[in-house]
This record gives structure tokens, sequence and C-alpha cells, in this order.
């Protein structure tokens, strides 16, 4: 994963009418997808002080990146909390350990 400032990076730069937002964007996801792949890792995750972003690399079936093949969570803000007795709210914590879980599983 890597750590950003929200001021400096976003989800919402993919479409930004702005070039260097843009830019910026990209560069950060070919950043950590470039750590995944060298440490043969499927979930990475890009976090700021306001939310969590967590994406899978896809494989083929013989386990060979497909190239530009990223799937991208929804933003998870840090301010997000769960409600007993009421399922399906995602928090940050959570996300953050069931990625964990997932990727020391992974084949």
């Amino acid at each position: 994963g890597d750590v950003k400032c929200s001021w400096s990076w976003d989800t919402d730069w993919r479409h930004s009418p702005y070039r260097g937002q843009r830019r910026e964007y990209y560069q950060v996801i070919s950043q950590v997808y470039t750590y995944a792949q060298q440490c043969h890792a499927r979930y990475f995750y890009v976090v700021t002080d306001k939310f969590l972003v967590c994406y899978r690399r896809r494989v083929d079936q013989n386990g060979i990146a497909i190239l530009g093949g990223v799937e991208e969570s929804p933003k998870i803000r840090w301010d997000t909390v769960g409600v007993p007795g009421q399922p399906g709210v995602l928090t940050a914590a959570l996300a953050l350990w069931y990625l964990h879980i997932l990727a020391s599983t992974d084949n």
C-alpha cells in the first residue's frame, strides 16, 4: 500500500478536467501496482487521512497479470462507523483487516 495526503491525491481525479490531477491519480496507482507486482501481491491499497481505497490486480488462469487489469473499490471514509445490529457497513479498519486476510491466504 501507499499513504498520501487527501489534498494531494483523490480517486475523483481520474476524471478531472485538469491534466495534472489525472496524471497524479494514475502515477500513484502505477506506483502501488508496481509494488504489488514486485511482491507478487494481488491486493493493494492507497490510504489518506480521510479515506481508504482498495485495489485488486486481475490475473488470468495461469496467475499472469492482465495488462491494465485493476479493480478499484469505492472510497471508504475513516469516519464511517459500524452500527451494532445493522450489517453491511464497511469501515476502513475492517476493510484493511479483510484485505490483509485475503492477501495472506492468496495462492
